[in-house]
């Protein structure tokens, strides 16, 4: 974060405090599953808790939102290409709370470079249906319906889908 005052530049960083930080921090070794990076296996893990991590989408995806940061609604987010995003707080750079996109809309992942107009914020997801995998055009509002402040995460909806060209293998997308 820049600030320019009476002639002057500050620079500030900060680490996102996210889940998967934290935890590879605590282990001191990158312990979970990061892009391009396998993580170093659990030796106390067992058969279950390894085939459950193989099924449970939270442990296939790091929440570890480094890439980018965008306005939705009357926040800042964190980003990255998995479902999660993390609220910072500008003047600080501390990191709040964990929004799971999976909960509110039909997508296992999202860009992490939404398209920000006056209204709202869009972004390109990918989804999962019967019929097979899907990009999906979500918006996100900036205000509610009668202008006041709202959650855009929960007011987040699909406004355009179409079905992936080959089923079992949809493309990149960042």
């Amino acid at each position: 974060m820049f600030r320019f005052a009476d002639g002057q530049v500050q620079y500030q960083n900060r680490f996102l405090e996210s889940q998967s930080y934290q935890r590879d921090t605590r282990a001191q070794a990158i312990v979970g599953r990061h892009f391009a990076t396998q993580g170093r296996p659990d030796p106390c893990r067992t058969i279950m808790r390894n085939l459950r991590s193989k099924l449970v989408l939270s442990e296939q995806f790091t929440d570890n939102c480094q890439i980018s940061v965008y306005p939705y609604g009357d926040g800042l987010y964190a980003l990255t290409e998995t479902p999660y995003a993390y609220r910072v707080d500008p003047t600080n750079l501390h990191t709040g709370e964990k929004v799971d996109l999976t909960q509110h809309l039909s997508v296992v992942s999202h860009t992490a470079h939404p398209h920000v107009t006056r209204t709202c914020t869009y972004n390109i997801g990918q989804g999962v249906t019967l019929t097979g995998p899907r990009y999906n055009i979500c918006q996100f509002p900036r205000t509610g319906p009668q202008g006041q402040a709202s959650d855009p995460f929960k007011a987040a909806k699909i406004v355009a889908s179409v079905a992936c060209r080959w089923r079992t293998s949809p493309c990149y997308m960042h």
